[in-house]
Order: structure tokens, then sequence, then C-alpha cells
């Protein structure tokens, strides 16, 4: 809401206004109000959620240049980013950009949350004008919308305060194109943040350019300060547990504890262990040689004190049992990016542990009827050297659940085949699909047999 004094006295009070120099997060513990769609409505806090504190203080770093944050969602992650994006239009303003993954994200998301978040925040109100159809106008600075879809909106006005949300569903190359708007600044930020996609993306990129700091915290017990890594949330398997081979969830949340690393002190999910983690704790930078204007940060869903470790372990077992039993693997691929905040990495998680292996063939002797095989065939590949000679492999295939075509591209690169590793597909059906496969990724297509059952095998 605009003040009703003259423009030329507001300009004056304006310019003569001091400049605060607190760090973002103190300011926005008096300006900023959370929406209704956090776990923690109302005033913002930082002691909420204090590992973001380092963050906002870099944004306002003019030394630092680019920020990414590869994280768990629902762990703070695009509010952190909203109050940056308040601080700077009420205290250092400049030409800015919110840029999301698609049209319709951007749609919901300035309507149920950016929008309420500008409104509710006295210093942005006071400079806010009329939204425009591409953003919002303030005194003194645009604020432009756009999604990763749209080439337009990405190569227009240069900006100074950048800030891409989910980069991981950004199209290839729209990331780097709508980083060269920033240019012209010599103090701009570059702000990304997302939940991780792959190992190797334009995000999981952006986070090990920078230094990449983890969170890492003090054993209460040894004083040890180590990241939260997953591997040492520990949980009880035994007869109360899990009897008859099935898990008794509630019994199973009674064990679980996460043991630090140096000496075995358990630390159980409590609030006053939980908040423990998060007020003793600090990141750490493991990539020394990363430039000072280049910072980076991570941190898992066993930080956030409103995220239990149960439903982090509950998670995990159901993705095993998904992949042990059903072959589908993208619970899993959800549970490493969004739960444990890590790139995809075939290679860590399509076995998990050499008891995986031993389970599923455990029950198994060569010749033993398999109740679901559907059809079986054996692949021999002639040797060029030492005389006439075979490697050979029988296998056999049963009709189900099929995989979407990244994860082939992904069992493609962790088995190493390269363009060698055929794929079937049934008569008549999906042509431009299978053209696809062969033509793009070099993947040799066999024709199925058109039996009933083929899809899918």
């Amino acid at each position: 809401m605009r003040s009703s004094r003259h423009p030329l006295i507001e300009g004056f009070c304006g310019a003569c206004k001091p400049a605060d120099r607190r760090p973002p997060w103190q300011w926005c513990e008096e300006h900023v109000h959370v929406d209704e769609t956090s776990p923690l409505p109302g005033r913002w806090r930082s002691d909420a959620s204090p590992w973001v504190r380092a963050v906002m203080e870099d944004f306002a770093n003019n030394t630092v240049r680019d920020i990414a944050v590869q994280c768990a969602a629902q762990s703070a992650k695009t509010q952190t980013v909203m109050n940056c994006a308040c601080w700077a239009i009420a205290e250092d303003p400049g030409p800015a950009m919110w840029v999301t993954a698609t049209k319709d994200e951007l749609r919901d998301f300035l309507r149920d949350r950016l929008t309420p978040t500008f409104e509710t925040c006295r210093p942005v109100k006071e400079r806010m004008a009329e939204p425009t159809l591409t953003g919002f106008a303030f005194d003194g600075m645009p604020f432009y919308a756009g999604w990763s879809g749209s080439k337009a909106r990405l190569q227009s006005k240069p900006i100074r305060w950048l800030f891409c949300d989910e980069v991981r569903n950004y199209p290839p190359g729209r990331l780097e194109m709508v980083l060269k708007r920033t240019r012209s600044f010599w103090n701009s930020r570059r702000f990304l943040i997302s939940t991780p996609g792959t190992k190797g993306d334009a995000m999981d990129t952006a986070y090990r350019a920078g230094d990449q700091r983890v969170w890492q915290f003090e054993c209460p017990a040894c004083q040890r300060l180590q990241p939260l890594a997953f591997e040492q949330l520990k949980w009880d398997s035994n007869d109360t547990t899990k009897p008859e081979g099935k898990w008794r969830f509630d019994a199973l949340a009674e064990t679980v504890r996460f043991e630090c690393v140096g000496c075995e002190h358990r630390i159980k999910d409590t609030p006053v262990d939980r908040r423990w983690i998060e007020n003793h704790g600090r990141f750490e930078p493991q990539n020394p040689n990363a430039p000072r204007s280049r910072v980076s940060y991570t941190w898992n869903a066993l930080l956030p004190h409103w995220i239990e470790w149960r439903s982090i372990v509950e998670e995990f077992l159901a993705a095993v049992d998904a992949m042990r039993i059903e072959g589908d693997i993208e619970p899993m691929f959800t549970f490493v990016t969004e739960t444990l905040g890590e790139p995809w990495d075939l290679d860590r998680w399509l076995v998990t542990s050499d008891d995986y292996v031993q389970q599923r063939k455990g029950d198994y002797d060569f010749g033993d009827p398999w109740p679901l095989e559907k059809t079986r065939f054996l692949a021999a590949d002639r040797q060029a050297r030492g005389g006439e000679h075979y490697f050979w492999v029988a296998r056999a295939f049963r009709a189900g659940r099929g995989q979407p075509a990244d994860r082939i591209w992904s069992l493609q690169h962790h088995f190493r085949t390269g363009g060698s590793a055929p794929a079937t597909e049934r008569p008549g059906r999906q042509r431009d699909d299978r053209h696809g496969l062969q033509g793009v990724r070099g993947v040799p297509v066999l024709p199925g047999d058109g039996l009933e059952g083929d899809e899918g095998r």
C-alpha cells in the first residue's frame, strides 16, 4: 500500500533512511509472517530452522555471487528464499526474478505463497504497486516471475536478484540461459534451491561447483563433530519389531535412534534431542578449492525437528521392499532425493548391500521352475579371439510392471551397456518410443513375439 505523502517527500525519506545492518534472518524475524501452508505458521522465527541463518547471511554478502542449496523436501528451503526476497526488496532493491519449473507451478506459487508473504511483510507491502502480468512492481525495482519452459521470459531484461526454485525439473540448458541475465550487475546474486535430481545434472553440478557445506553437529556425549548421516540412523530387527518377517512399525518406532559414529551414544527422536542437533551444529565445507564467490549447502530430512525419524525409516523400508519384490526403484529414487537430499546415484542404491543379493538368490537353484516365468531366452556372444567360443547367459522374463524410460537410461549407465542393451516391444505398439530408444539412445530394439502378456516384460 502506497503512502499518501507526496512522492518527493517519500523519495527524500527513503534516501535518508539508514541502512539496516542486521543479518537478513534477524530482519525477517521482525517483518516476515509464514503462511498457513507451513507446519509452523505465524511470525517467522529463525530458531525453528536455525540452519538457514548461514544461508541468509551469505545472501547479503556481496563477495558471494552463487548460492546453491540442494536439500530435502519440506525442510524450510522455499521459505528461506522468500525471506531473502523480502529483505532484498525492502533493504537493497534491484531488478529481481523468480523462476519455477512449470507455468502451473508458477501460478499456484504466486497465488498461494509468494503474494501472501509479500502482502503480510510491512516493509515490502509499503513499496508494492499493483501486481503486473509478469510479476510485481515495487518502488525502485521490478520483480519478474517466469518458468523454465518459456525462453522469452528467460532471455529478456537484466536481473540482479535471481531466484531459481526446483532446478532439477528445468529442461536442459534453461538454467544456463537464465543465469546469463545477471551479468550486468557486479553485485548480483544467483540463488538456486532444489531437491536433488540425478547425479551430474544441472543442480548437482551447481552444488559441486560450490564449497559443499554439510550440516554437522556435536555429539552430546563425546562432542565429536559429525554429519547427520542416514547410515547412523539405527533400529532393531527382532521378534518384537519384525514378527514372522513383517515389520510392526509401532514397535519399530520405539527403537529408532541415531548412534554417534564415535562413542555410539544413542540420540532418540525426542524434542530435546532433536533441538540439540539443530542448536549445536554448523555447516562444514567439503570443497576447499571452490572460489569464495560460490557457496553451496545441503541437509537431509533428519535435521528438521518436525519430520519424525520414524517416518524416514518406514519410507526407506517400503522403498527397499519395492525394489526387492517388485523391481520398482521409483520409491527409492524419491527417498534418496527428497528425504536424504542427495542426487540419485544408481551405483549406490540399486543394490543396497551384499545381503540384498543373497536374499534374492537364496531360495533358487539352477533348473528350479519359476511359477511367474513367462518366457525364457539364451543370449550368446561369439568371441573374436582364441578360437570359436562363446560367452552366454540364460534368463527368464515374467509379465509385470515395467520401468519408465529415464530409469532404463540409469540402468544402462549403471551396467555400462552403452548401446548394446536390447529392448523388446510388442509389434504395432509404441512405434514412436521404439524409434526414440533406438535413434536417440542407440539402444537396439527387438520386436516382441506379440503374445498376450508380452507388454511390460
